[in-house]
């Protein structure tokens, strides 16, 4: 994608904006985490699991998934 203004824009991937939603860690960010992990492709879900493990905060990632059902 390009911006009339400032050239390239580069979107986030979607594993990515689940660490850095997790990071965040508030209600509004567990909410978008699941509604991100619905629009999910299955390597898309282990590359965010595989970050979460890293970030350590795969335990929260697991909760947050949990609730949502």
């Amino acid at each position: 994608m390009s911006t009339p203004h400032t050239g390239p824009l580069y979107p986030y991937p979607r594993e990515y904006l689940v660490g850095m939603k997790l990071m965040a860690g508030g209600q509004q960010d567990n909410e978008d985490i699941r509604n991100l992990f619905m629009v999910m492709s299955d390597p898309e879900k282990e590359k965010a699991w595989k970050l979460a493990r890293l970030i350590k905060r795969n335990k929260n990632l697991s909760k947050i998934l949990k609730e949502g059902r």
